[in-house]
């Protein structure tokens, strides 16, 4: 008993040591590019809200500075009824176009994200949760402008 009890701790402690040069993907901060100036068209509370997320990025001193035109749209439908006719399920998309201009080149970036949700007796909490929702496909629509931002 005795060796399988320091068997397992000496692979849990290897284990351990292997991992100790881990560092999640986006927590590097030497991008190669600044975001100059950033324009917001379309819906103003989930433009701003990319725009608050792309802060960490605005006005570096970098070489290639980019100036950005963010264009945000939220469509919510209803996904299914149950038999008396009555909302189930409800579908939101969040579409996020964003023109990109740099001194040489400009380029458009469409950015689509989706989910369904069911419905809730409280209108309270179907709100908060259409909230929720919306806050983590903006985070998704931002990680995904920041990656294609990378490659420009």
């Amino acid at each position: 008993m005795k060796k399988i009890k320091i068997t397992i701790f000496l692979i849990k402690l290897l284990i351990l040591n292997n991992c100790s040069g881990y560092e999640p993907i986006f927590s590097k901060k030497n991008y190669d590019f600044s975001i100059n100036e950033i324009e917001i068209i379309g819906d103003k509370s989930l433009g701003n809200k990319i725009s608050d997320n792309l802060q960490a990025y605005k006005n570096k001193d970098n070489e290639k500075t980019l100036s950005l035109v963010i264009n945000t749209g939220l469509k919510k439908d209803i996904s299914s009824r149950d038999t008396k006719g009555n909302p189930k399920t409800f579908s939101i998309k969040i579409t996020s176009e964003v023109k990109v201009i740099n001194d040489e080149v400009e380029k458009l970036l469409k950015f689509t994200e989706n989910t369904t949700y069911n419905n809730s007796s409280s209108k309270f909490e179907l709100k908060k949760n259409e909230s929720n929702i919306a806050e983590y496909l903006i985070e998704k629509i931002s990680r995904n402008i920041i990656n294609s931002l990378q490659t420009f």
